[in-house]
């Protein structure tokens, strides 16, 4: 039974992603803009031109959705399967007495994360796109020259194109990595059960989701990095975090991983706790990625690709001023969490000769772990940091995290007149949360109107205000405390 329901789930979600039998267009003269891969740039992208009146052709090799919708919302699927199951199983820390010997039921946990895609999917379908007058072409798109592009033995014709064709895992350079079944992020979801023992090769977000997510479903799951910690680009408080609630859940990492070599079902290596041998039921690796330009002829199209990777300026225009890149595609700009905001600016710099330069800054980023960890503009891992002012603040103090039993902080990175340039969130609601200071940081609010908001209560976002607060305290210098000590001595 279980087994059916998977298949109408992925027939459904195929259905929209790639719908069998469907006939690609019919090239109706030159496009205003045509777009090599239907992920989170390509399809944003499309969209948005589109509704501004543009001729809009979007060209996907294998489905629409990418990655995203592969292999990103079946994984938020199953971490929040696992933070409810960790939650019940804590249901005595909240005086709720709760016995329970029923194992894990993997097979419908995957059936909940297959729904959920196919119903994502239907949001951008082919009959989606088509009705926001985007005309879709399935196939290897190949550049003719500078304004042409062929897929399936048609040759569509651009004022402006767009590369989001994302980028694909590459294996590392093990010995004996030819003789393991190594898994992708997307195989993920076709396997049966919980692995028994599970090791995962990476120290992003994605690798560590998926290690605490099993090893809450009952895995042995081992971590292999050759690097020193977790999410080396966050600052290195939130990471400690994140590595001891990874370690409470039961995951074993190992950092610094030297002369590893593989067997079917062993890794054997050292690192600087001595050498080990481990066994493994299934392997993950997620730690390589490399920009997916193969079979795109990008020599033709003038397009300078060094080190497998499309160079683009600040306005994300490559070495060809008609072609433009966005997404993972842009080594230099690889940054998942981005790939809407580039989109928008990329409509705009190549439709209507707009400056749109892209930064960064104002992105939010999320690990969706428990705790979260949500980071947006400065953290202490760039080079501008020293020139900020550092303030930090724990849960402590704020009441909704002792009724929920949290621990975490917020890092907050501002100038001297309480402007905010960075901020590291630790809690488990701060991809929320984040959005509050993303606000605060575009349209210039200062810490010292943090302070004057209102916040319900009992929430986490409190923290917000007591910054505000703290900030605010900083200004009452000896000088200022004397003078209103005198003024209020006179009002008496």
């Amino acid at each position: 039974m279980a087994t059916a329901a998977h298949d109408r789930d992925d027939e459904q979600w195929l259905r929209h992603v790639r719908p069998e039998g469907y006939q690609n267009p019919v090239p109706r003269g030159r496009y205003n803009l045509v777009v090599i891969g239907a992920g989170t740039a390509g399809l944003v992208a499309a969209t948005g031109a589109a509704a501004l009146g543009a001729r809009v052709a979007v060209i996907e090799k294998e489905r629409l959705g990418g990655t995203h919708l592969s292999t990103v919302v079946p994984r938020i699927s199953l971490t929040r399967s696992a933070r409810v199951l960790t939650t019940t199983r804590n249901a005595g820390e909240f005086a709720v007495p709760y016995t329970s010997d029923s194992k894990v039921d993997f097979p419908s946990i995957l059936a909940r994360a297959r729904r959920v895609r196919a119903e994502i999917a239907m949001h951008d379908d082919v009959q989606q796109l088509a009705a926001k007058g985007v005309e879709v072409y399935f196939g290897a798109g190949q550049f003719k020259d500078g304004a042409h592009i062929a897929v399936n033995g048609q040759v569509l014709s651009f004022a402006r194109a767009l590369i989001a064709t994302g980028s694909v895992p590459a294996l590392p350079e093990i010995p004996g990595i030819e003789t393991v079944r190594a898994l992708r992020p997307e195989d993920v979801f076709t396997l049966n059960s919980v692995p028994r023992r599970l090791a995962i090769f990476g120290n992003d977000s994605a690798a560590c989701e998926f290690a605490q997510a099993f090893a809450r479903f009952g895995s042995t799951v081992t971590l292999y990095d050759p690097g020193t910690r977790l999410l080396p680009q966050e600052d290195a408080a939130a990471a400690a975090m994140l590595r001891s609630a990874l370690e409470r859940d039961g995951v074993t990492l190992r950092f610094g991983t030297l002369d590893l070599k593989l067997s079917p079902s062993r890794i054997s290596g050292r690192n600087s706790e001595g050498e080990f041998a481990d066994e493994f039921e299934e392997i993950l690796f997620l730690s390589n990625c490399k920009p997916n330009i193969e079979g795109l002829n990008l020599d033709a199209a003038h397009v300078d690709h060094e080190d497998e990777s499309i160079g683009v300026n600040d306005r994300l225009r490559t070495t060809n001023p008609r072609i433009f890149a966005a997404g993972d595609v842009c080594a230099r700009l690889s940054f998942h969490n981005a790939s809407d905001a580039l989109a928008r600016s990329v409509v705009a710099n190549a439709l209507f000769f707009g400056t749109y330069r892209y930064s960064p800054v104002h992105v939010p980023s999320l690990t969706l772990t428990d705790p979260e960890i949500a980071r947006i503009g400065i953290g202490e891992s760039d080079p501008h940091a020293k020139h900020y002012r550092v303030m930090e603040l724990t849960f402590k103090d704020v009441d909704r995290a002792a009724f929920e039993h949290q621990e975490g902080f917020l890092r907050l990175y501002h100038d001297h007149r309480g402007g905010i340039h960075g901020a590291t969130l630790v809690c488990s609601h701060a991809g929320e949360m984040i959005g509050e200071i993303a606000l605060a940081m575009r349209h210039n609010i200062r810490l010292s109107s943090l302070a004057a908001d209102l916040h319900p209560y009992p929430t986490f976002s409190e923290v917000f205000k007591r910054a505000g607060d703290n900030y605010r305290r900083t200004l009452l210098t000896p000088t200022i405390s004397k003078l209103l000590t005198r003024v209020l001595g006179w009002r008496r």
